[in-house]
């Protein structure tokens, strides 16, 4: 299910997949990725975030897929996360938005586990309109940090705060990786402490977007030293 079929150019937008089990066994669900697809059936070439955490948020390769049990006359959904290609890389182009998602039965000798044979669950693809942002739908971002923590605050093309902006907050750090998805925003700011065992040099990818706008996306170092104040 969608918020619409109609969206911006480089606007991002979630979607909840629903499956309903109106059988009589249980079966295992599986939902590997959201599928944005041009009409050549291709995905476009550029992603805002180069690393996933666990809810799906873009990237041009999925999540590792799991399988969870799907009870007789149970519901099981999931959000999924995708985005447009910007004005410039859409040009000459249509899209659809389908989903890549699979069903198996319980092992016989184990049914509280999936038999792994998974059965292809086809959706049919979803075309989107897309239309060109006005200069006021991209939104714009102001990052500060150091050592200690961040702030991070979103406006639109004309300096007012949006309501419903989502934001992920990607660090780099001492050869390991940080993904956390934040909480929408009612004012665009989200602010917060590095854990300790961070540590600085800090490397940091942030993405923000929101319903209606074109998404922006942040790359900083945070050293420790020449730190930017709060």
């Amino acid at each position: 299910r969608l918020a619409g079929d109609s969206y911006l150019a480089g606007e991002n937008d979630q979607a909840l997949i629903t499956v309903r089990n109106e059988g009589s066994e249980t079966l295992f669900l599986e939902v590997n990725k959201l599928l944005l697809l041009d009409e050549q059936g291709n995905p476009p070439g550029h992603w805002p975030v180069g690393a996933w955490p666990s809810s799906g948020w873009p990237r041009a390769s999925a999540p590792p897929s799991y399988s969870r049990p799907l009870a007789p006359g149970s519901v099981g959904t999931e959000t999924r996360y995708f985005q447009l290609p910007s004005a410039d890389e859409n040009k000459g182009h249509t899209y659809s938005l389908s989903v890549s998602a699979g069903l198996s039965r319980a092992m016989p000798t184990h049914p509280d586990r999936s038999d792994r044979v998974s059965v292809p669950v086809e959706l049919r693809p979803i075309p989107l309109k897309v239309s060109t942002p006005r200069p006021e739908q991209y939104l714009k971002a102001e990052w500060k940090a150091d050592s200690k923590g961040y702030t991070l605050r979103v406006t639109d093309g004309v300096g007012k705060p949006v309501v419903g902006a989502r934001s992920l907050l990607v660090t780099y750090f001492n050869g390991g990786l940080g993904a956390s998805p934040m909480r929408e925003s009612s004012n665009g700011v989200w602010a917060g402490d590095w854990p300790e065992q961070m540590g600085t040099p800090l490397r940091v990818e942030a993405w923000v977007g929101a319903r209606g706008y074109v998404a922006v996306e942040i790359k900083e170092t945070v050293s420790g030293t020449n730190e930017t104040p709060r």
